[in-house]
């Protein structure tokens, strides 16, 4: 059984009619043995690393920016105004 999708044909009242996408194949299952473990290990690793690194340096970040008198104060972003001569 082929689904069938109509599309209005512009300006002419005719509808056009195609034929719909073919259903996909079924996926594949692949047995989970020892190499696929060793992968997952590996990346849950590498995983962990990165975010271990990460919270460390925001850590270091965060006391760096208040030791030099940083604190919740919002940060000015705009155009510094020009400097008027008197």
């Amino acid at each position: 059984m082929t689904a069938m999708a109509t599309t209005p044909s512009p300006g002419t009242g005719e509808v056009r009619t195609a034929a719909a996408r073919p259903p996909r194949a079924p996926a594949r299952k692949i047995e989970w043995d020892d190499s696929i473990e060793d992968l997952y290990d590996s990346w849950y690793r590498r995983v962990a690393a990165a975010e271990h690194g990460h919270r460390v340096m925001a850590d270091r970040m965060r006391r760096r920016h208040l030791l030099v008198g940083g604190g919740n104060e919002p940060i000015d972003v705009s155009e510094p105004e020009p400097a008027v001569e008197v």
